[in-house]
Order: C-alpha cells, then sequence, then structure tokens
C-alpha cells in the first residue's frame, strides 16, 4: 500500500506487508502513516496509536510490538488504555561528562563520543577514560557516577506503566560505580548491578561497587540503605549489608565482610569520598526528580506544623508534574510525528494545544491544563541543540519557590532521538 504524506488518513480492510505488518480487517481502524514513522492506527475514538494491530477479534483489537531492551507494550482498544501485561523499555541519560568517555549504541560496534543530555537505552555501554567520570540519570529512579577506566552496560530498563513498576540490570564489566537509587515503588520493582565475580541487589540507597578484574574481585559498600549481595554462580545464601557496611567478593568465594578493623579504615575513606560525590549529585538530583521531598532545606524557624504544610505543597508540584511531563512528552512526540520537527522556543508549549494555522497541525496534542504548573506558572519551554547538532526540548517548572536554580525545580529533556525512536518505546497510561 502506498505511504501517505503526514495528516492524510485512509480507511482500510486489505493486509498491510510494509515492515512485516499484518493488519487484518478491522472496517473502525484507521490507518496513518507519515514521512518519520511507519503505520500508526487511528482508533474509532480518535487516538492515533503508532504500532501494529495485533490479536484481533470480532469487536476489538489490540495495537501492539515487541520491544528493544526487552518488554512490550500492548494498547487495548476496548478498554481505551495499556493492558497490564505490557511493559515498555526506560531510558538514561547522561547528565554531565569529565574527562574523556565513550558510548557504544545497542546493536553496534563502533564507540562515539560521550555527550551530554546524550539517551543511554537498553544495551548501551558506556566506557570511560582513567580519571574520568560520567553521571547518569536513569528515569526518575536513580543517578550513578560512573568513574574512570570503568565499562558500564545499562542491560535492561523496563518499566510497567500500569503499575508503575520497574526492572533494571546493569553491567559493571570493571571500574567503579556510585550510586543513589531511590525507594522502589512497588515490592516487584528491582535494581541489580551484575559485575563478574558478583550480583547486587539494592532496596533503595546510597552505595559504591567497584569491579577489579585483575583480581577478580568486586567490592560492595553502603552508606545508606540496605543491599543484597551474593556471589555470582554459585549456590550459596546473598548476604545483606547495610548502613556503614562493606564487602568484598572475589570470584568462585561466598561474600565476606569485611574485619572490624578494615572496616574502620574503610569507612573513613568511604565517607569522606561520598562527600564529594554527594554534592556532586545534588544539582542533578533535583532536576531528575530524583530523591525525597524532605531533602529540601525549609526555613528552621517556622514552626512544624508550617514547614510540613511547604513539603507537602511541593511534593504536590512534583507530582503535578510529574504527570504533565508524561503527557508533554507524548505531546511533543505527536506534534513530531505530523511536523518532523518540536515547537520553536517562540511557538512554545501553547502549540500543543492550540492551533499554529498551519496545515499539519493535529492536534490538540494535550490538555491546556498541562501546561502550567502546580503553583499556576506556565511551564518553561526553550529548544536547543546540543554539541552534537541534536534537538533537545527543555521543560522547567521553578516548583514552589519559582526561583530558578532551586532544588525545588524539575526539568523534562526530550531529544529529537526519543522522538525519532517513539514507535518503539511508546507508553500510554
Amino acid at each position: 500500500m502506498q505511504n501517505l504524506a503526514a495528516g492524510r488518513k485512509m480507511r482500510t480492510s486489505t493486509h498491510l506487508r510494509a515492515g512485516a505488518v499484518l493488519v487484518a480487517a478491522f472496517a473502525a481502524a484507521t490507518i496513518y502513516t507519515s514521512p518519520i514513522h511507519a503505520a500508526a492506527v487511528e482508533t474509532p475514538a480518535g487516538k492515533r496509536i503508532p504500532g501494529k494491530i495485533m490479536d484481533e477479534g470480532e469487536k476489538s483489537y489490540k495495537i501492539g510490538t515487541e520491544l528493544p531492551g526487552g518488554g512490550r507494550i500492548i494498547y487495548n482498544v476496548d478498554k481505551g488504555r495499556v493492558d497490564p501485561h505490557g511493559t515498555v523499555p526506560g531510558k538514561g541519560r547522561i547528565e554531565d561528562i569529565k574527562g574523556k568517555a565513550d558510548i557504544k549504541k545497542a546493536g553496534t560496534t563502533r564507540l562515539v563520543p560521550a555527550g551530554k543530555n546524550m539517551i543511554v537505552n537498553p544495551g548501551d555501554q558506556i566506557q570511560t577514560s582513567p580519571g574520568a567520570e560520567v553521571v547518569v540519570t536513569l528515569e526518575n529512579l536513580a543517578i550513578s557516577g560512573i568513574g574512570g577506566n570503568t565499562t558500564y552496560t545499562l542491560k535492561s530498563l523496563e518499566v510497567n506503566p500500569e503499575t508503575k513498576s520497574t526492572q533494571v540490570q546493569v553491567d559493571l564489566s570493571k571500574g567503579k560505580l556510585w550510586s543513589e537509587v531511590g525507594r522502589l515503588k512497588t515490592k516487584d520493582s528491582s535494581f541489580i548491578i551484575e559485575t563478574p565475580a558478583a550480583v547486587t541487589g539494592v532496596r533503595g540507597t546510597v552505595f559504591r561497587i567497584e569491579a577489579e578484574p585483575e583480581t577478580q574481585s568486586t567490592s560492595v559498600s553502603v552508606i545508606s540503605g540496605e543491599v543484597a549481595v551474593s556471589s555470582k554462580g554459585m549456590e550459596a545464601p546473598e548476604v545483606l549489608i547495610a548502613n556503614k557496611q562493606a564487602l568484598k567478593v572475589t570470584a568462585g568465594s561466598e561474600p565476606a565482610k569485611l574485619t572490624a578493623t578494615e572496616l574502620l579504615q574503610h569507612i573513613v575513606l568511604l565517607v569522606e569520598e561520598w562527600t564529594k560525590q554527594s554534592e556532586y549529585f545534588q544539582a542533578i538530583t533535583a532536576l531528575a526528580g530524583i530523591g525525597e521531598v524532605e531533602q529540601i532545606e525549609v526555613e528552621p524557624a517556622l514552626p512544624e506544623a508550617q514547614r510540613q504544610r511547604v513539603y507537602d505543597a511541593i511534593q504536590a508540584g512534583w507530582e503535578k508534574a510529574s504527570e504533565d511531563f508524561f503527557q508533554l512528552d507524548k505531546a511533543l512526540k505527536m506534534f513530531y510525528l505530523d511536523f518532523a520537527r518540536f515547537p520553536t522556543t517562540e511557538e512554545g508549549l501553547k502549540a500543543l494545544a492550540h492551533s499554529t494555522g498551519l496545515s499539519q497541525w493535529n492536534g490538540p496534542y494535550t490538555d491546556p491544563q498541562n501546561l502550567v504548573d502546580h503553583y499556576g506558572e506556565p511551564y518553561q519551554y526553550v529548544l536547543s541543540r546540543d554539541p552534537y547538532g541534536n534537538t533537545m526540548a527543555e521543560i522547567t517548572t521553578f516548583g514552589y519557590d519559582k526561583k530558578p536554580g532551586t532544588r525545588d525545580d524539575r526539568r523534562k529533556i526530550i531529544t529529537e532521538e526519543d522522538a525519532r525512536r517513539w514507535e518503539d518505546t511508546k507508553s500510554y497510561r
């Protein structure tokens, strides 16, 4: 079937074979294609869902696809929502780089220079040079500082849009990794880091892992929270370590906690190192949405009840921003589907809710209430390019205090790469 220009639609009761897509007859379905993406399906209710028709019945059908990095998403047209068993691959983002680092994208063999704001997808590998450091955030769940001479692979990152559960698996072949992992939102969420010698399960904590290929050993140290460590490939009980504890695992041996003397010396150096690392993390975690509201400093002279009201207001702002950013992320990608670009800075986010007057506009792409934060302030929107020429759309709220650069700010960055990959990484709530 001949592809149609963006914005044009066509009824179908035939089979589509482009891209190995097979669409069985369904009179209410509309096939929509654009120069950027393959066919999408428009539901009888008018919702346009990029993907393929599958599991078609007499009166309903599901749209979905197997996704790179694991998982899949199934949109049930009859129910008008994502089926609970559907999962989508999440993504990480490089927030900062010191020194030289390269990234090898999933499915490729070539290393390319890593850049700030670059997306880290499941299967991507980051390699750092001696003395370098790369700070990566994973959704709004974790922040990691990848040390020098380190090889880090995001093996998988799956998010269930329905239940909010998250499964993360990281491979640390060699080197050092500082991580601050937020509270896991569901009991079936997991955060696993594997090294050649050990498997570490994280349960919301601040910790450091060092993998030493020369000695085939792994050291795990905890500043706060709790982790469970087991020896890779061995049938042996896992060992739990918590605040200010550490252990070492040698390949083929069970995890061994440090002696009292070793631990005292180790923790002194560990805390000193974390003090510097945490200062580096703080500015990033606020914008990325990692951490708890209680970590924000509120005027200590305020009565406790008033302080709690401030915390409640900040939390309410974060929650609205989180949902709005999700909706604006989708809206920007829908806009991109029609225009092959994001709105300009001058057009702003209002172009997602109100017609631009251009023929490609097929909105509204979002509700106008998603354009303002909890405090009634419009979200800030800037379109820019990174040093590698990639387009980025940045959305920011200045939070409760309405001042830029403070810890109640929140930010969302959507890249052109995000939009181009949307057909395979979409999610609906």
